[in-house]
């Protein structure tokens, strides 16, 4: 699963000294947090 190009965009904004592979895995597992985090807050729960 590859993030969507802004959320790679903000990691770098974010973190402009890491490596462009670093930048792309902080923003799959941003992306899988805040997914979870809406179905516990929509009551989804696993």
């Amino acid at each position: 699963m590859t993030p969507p190009e802004s959320a790679i965009l903000r990691e770098k904004a974010l973190q402009p000294d890491l490596r462009p592979d670093q930048w792309v895995r902080n923003a799959r597992d941003r992306e899988i947090i805040i997914r979870r985090m809406a179905r516990k807050f929509r009551g989804d729960v696993e």
